[in-house]
């Protein structure tokens, strides 16, 4: 079964279309339960705490929906006496591009030791394969966790064509981030030098920084060499400085 939780601010019509479209099409029951209501009271008792609606972060307006959603799928699950799934995939993980008590809550990840592209290729090669026609709608849609208005993975983050040969550069072969950087130069031509540098720069910011967040990913599989769950694979320490690299790569040249 299925459930799509929308909030009307932020949810957009053409995710909900994908989503019932490849439910009917694979024949399995589909909901729509709206999070309005409980979001509005998040956010209510979030501004109750922090002394007025304008002292919550806009971060935090974000998350609390995320984690309404958590926490009423953790609830169906108990009914239904299933297993929660988690839908976070390697490239979230590694710059923490989830939300704690939110969507990195659940019984089981499949797709936390895969990529953001190869979940697409996967995604592209599965529909062609079994005639899926309807997963084109979810190519269709920019990858947007849809909790801020014309939100855009991509646009908070960097291209993911980019953060995962950072991924595969910086936590697989181990490279210096300054390295990293001049390997990107090489392979992203259509990309200046200093918007990489940049991207570089803020991913591993991102990647230090969400070591705790890896820290309590939910069990998965591992189909790669590289595994960033610390429990099986990828071991870093919590708190951990950077700062010497991202002064090399600061003042790096080709």
């Amino acid at each position: 079964a299925t459930v799509y939780l929308p909030n009307k601010a932020y949810s957009s019509k053409a995710t909900e279309d994908a989503a019932r479209a490849l439910a009917q099409e694979l024949g399995v029951p589909f909901k729509v339960v709206s999070i309005a209501e409980e979001s509005e009271i998040a956010l209510k008792k979030a501004a109750e705490m922090a002394g007025g609606e304008k002292k919550v972060s806009a971060l935090a307006k974000q998350n609390l929906q995320a984690r309404v959603r958590g926490n009423m799928m953790l609830n169906w699950a108990n009914s239904a006496n299933a297993l929660l799934l988690v839908t976070s995939n390697l490239s979230e993980a590694a710059v923490g591009y989830t939300t704690t008590g939110g969507d990195n809550q659940g019984g089981y990840s499949p797709i936390a030791n895969v990529p953001k592209t190869l979940v697409t290729r996967l995604v592209e090669h599965i529909a062609q394969r079994d005639g899926i026609k309807s997963i084109q709608k979810v190519l269709d849609i920019p990858p947007s966790a849809e909790l801020a208005p014309d939100q855009r993975d991509e646009a908070d983050l960097m291209p993911y064509v980019v953060l995962d040969d950072l991924l595969y550069l910086f936590a697989r072969r181990r490279m210096a981030l300054a390295d990293c950087w001049r390997v990107l130069v090489y392979r992203h031509p259509k990309h200046s030098a200093e918007q990489l540098r940049a991207w570089t720069t803020r991913f591993g910011k991102l990647f230090v920084y969400n070591q705790w967040k890896r820290e309590q990913l939910p069990v998965t599989m591992k189909v790669l060499d590289l595994d960033l769950d610390p429990k099986t694979g990828f071991r870093f320490p919590v708190t951990q400085s950077i700062q010497d690299e991202l002064e090399e790569l600061s003042k790096a040249k080709v």
